[in-house]
């Protein structure tokens, strides 16, 4: 089972083993380049909605206690609430916004970063992609495209 991440107070990430009630989750990452997009792809089934419901509402809550966060090496700055895209299907999304200041290997970069999660029923599915400066509204796009995918192969299953 994989980890699921954990922000404390202090908003420095971490991770945690799974909380009760999660079935499973899968990871995948992808790299376009041209342009250089990085995006990062998850999906995870809990045994009820409360329980999915629960991880959408402690990644939401990490995001407006932490405008400044730190993953590793990586450092992003001026997270906030972005829009919520018209997709349908959903229970309840929550999209983020900001920018990466600091990559994974911790070189300073001035980098666009967006993300969407959405729920439904007691499926989480999330997006994130990490663009060029000045490409907010493209990956805003980008981002709700591949969670509408991730919905409707869902409904296929």
């Amino acid at each position: 089972m994989a980890d699921e991440p954990l922000l404390p107070k202090d908003c420095h990430a971490t991770s945690q083993d799974a909380r009760p009630g999660t079935l499973a989750a899968v990871y995948r990452d992808a790299k376009q380049a041209k342009p250089a997009i990085t995006v990062a792809s998850e999906v995870r089934a809990y045994e009820n909605a409360a329980a999915a419901e629960t991880y959408l509402d402690d990644t939401e809550d990490g995001l407006h206690r932490c405008p400044t966060q730190q993953w590793d090496k990586e450092h992003y700055e001026g997270l906030r609430e972005g829009p919520v895209p018209e997709l349908s299907g959903f229970d309840e999304m929550v999209p983020e916004v900001g920018r990466r200041a600091v990559d994974e290997t911790g070189r300073k970069v001035d980098q666009t970063y967006v993300g969407l999660m959405g729920r439904k029923g007691e499926i989480i599915m999330g997006v994130s992609l990490i663009g060029p400066s000045g490409t907010e509204a493209q990956l805003q796009r980008l981002a709700a495209d591949a969670l509408q995918r991730m919905h409707e192969r869902l409904a296929e299953q």
